[in-house]
């Protein structure tokens, strides 16, 4: 407020509606980021969910019968899969049937520990683990592991479109405010200037010039009021 009270009564009505409607533009893009995000990752979350369930159809055989070979060509169907990270058969017990995982990671991934079932968010991934069943009974559990470059393109993507967005926006309220502003400003000058005429020489002949000293308004009624009588 002390930077709008030193700045001239036109920048300050057009910083003001700046601010304003800079204010508003946030406040939605924020609200409609984060309405994206959340439901990005929810159907994020819903097709990692499906391809774990049309997995388990085909990797119950193989963990029933403790075979790594079919389980693994079981797993390497997801290769094609865009984001996946890995991908891994647990035996009952909780050992290892099988695993892969994507070649720029193959080398130095470690597999994590028996998870328990369910959705774990992490700063970088995206993991769901459910139980493999045959004939009702479990015979293991997958595990399948994502990562978040999908989610973080469509921020990036989505913060871009909406900052030349607010841009367009904001030049156009600048542009509004600056064509507005003179039949805002302009009776307030005017009424300025002829107070400080008034009060240095006496003179309200500027005021029935500059106002219309026939006018109603709180300014005619006020300059008639303290004007001399002829």
């Amino acid at each position: 407020m002390l930077i709008l009270q030193k700045l001239a009564l036109r920048r300050s009505l057009i910083l003001f509606s700046l601010l304003t409607s800079g204010t508003g533009l946030v406040l939605f893009c924020t609200g409609f980021v984060l309405y994206d995000l959340n439901d990005f990752r929810n159907r994020k979350v819903s097709d990692l969910q499906t391809t774990a369930d049309l997995l388990s159809v085909s990797a119950d055989a193989p963990l029933a019968f403790n075979d790594p070979k079919n389980g693994a060509q079981v797993l390497r169907a997801i290769r094609v899969r865009p984001g996946n990270r890995a991908a891994v058969l647990y035996r009952a017990d909780g050992s290892v049937l099988s695993w892969q995982a994507r070649r720029d990671l193959a080398a130095r991934y470690t597999l994590p520990k028996l998870p328990l079932p369910g959705i774990v968010w992490t700063s970088d991934s995206l993991s769901y683990t459910e139980a493999v069943y045959l004939d009702g009974k479990p015979v293991g559990t997958i595990y399948l592991e994502d990562d978040l470059n999908d989610v973080r393109s469509r921020m990036v993507h989505f913060a871009k479109g909406l900052a030349v967005m607010a841009g367009i926006c904001l030049l156009i309220v600048y542009v509004l405010s600056t064509w507005l502003r003179k039949g805002i400003t302009r009776p307030i000058y005017d009424l300025a200037w002829t107070a400080r005429c008034v009060a240095s020489r006496n003179d309200y002949n500027v005021a029935r010039t500059t106002l219309g000293w026939g006018g109603t308004g709180p300014a005619q009624r006020g300059f008639q009021l303290h004007a001399p009588t002829d």
